[in-house]
């Protein structure tokens, strides 16, 4: 397990096409497992997640966004499909439906980049278009 400092930045649209964009760095981890690459990191306030982890786990034609904490989720991105997950909160639950436009990364050892662009739709009503900027680098601190 590597030590790495990531950088989210996320860019929310909606159907009026107001922009909201919020940029979380924090420290994290890197592993590899296999054809796998997995970044972890604590949420923090400024995302409204505090006391929840996120798992990112890379495939070679996937990703997997893993949610555990006060907020639980599993949502895989495959591009051009539809892909459902349940989104538990302590206020209740609901059902979100991801259509993947695009994944990209230059993600290699750790360091480099993840690029998602997906729409989002919440019990079935179109709510947003997310673009999703992840960065990852080592932590030169350790």
């Amino acid at each position: 397990m590597k030590a790495v400092i990531i950088t989210v930045n996320t860019l929310q649209r909606d159907e009026n096409g107001q922009e909201e964009s919020i940029e979380l760095t924090t420290k994290g981890t890197y592993e590899k497992q296999g054809d796998v690459q997995i970044l972890c990191y604590d949420e923090s306030s400024l995302t409204g997640l505090t006391g929840t982890r996120t798992t990112l786990q890379l495939f070679p034609h996937s990703l997997v966004l893993m949610r555990d904490g006060k907020i639980t989720q599993q949502q895989e991105f495959l591009p051009g499909t539809s892909q459902k997950s349940l989104y538990e909160t302590p206020f209740g639950n609901v059902t979100l439906t991801m259509y993947t436009h695009e994944l990209t990364h230059t993600l290699t050892n750790g360091e480099g980049e993840i690029a998602l662009r997906y729409d989002v739709a919440l019990e079935g009503v179109h709510a947003n278009y997310n673009e999703l900027i992840i960065r990852s680098r080592e932590d030169g601190t350790n």
